[in-house]
């Protein structure tokens, strides 16, 4: 159900804001081929710790 929610949220063309509450996401750079791009992780206890909302004009 969760998956399904962020594929949901990624597929929206409207831009999206992720609240984490209770955890602290480290940014990490990944290389690739076109060069380095930043990705967050936290460690999720459960999902209570993160909203997904729509950024109001």
């Amino acid at each position: 159900m969760f998956v399904e929610a962020i594929r949901e949220a990624m597929s929206n063309p409207e831009h999206q804001h992720c609240f984490f509450f209770g955890v602290y996401p480290e940014a990490k750079a990944v290389p690739s081929d076109r060069g380095e791009f930043v990705v967050y992780s936290a460690e999720l206890e459960n999902l209570d710790h993160v909203v997904i909302r729509e950024v109001q004009p």
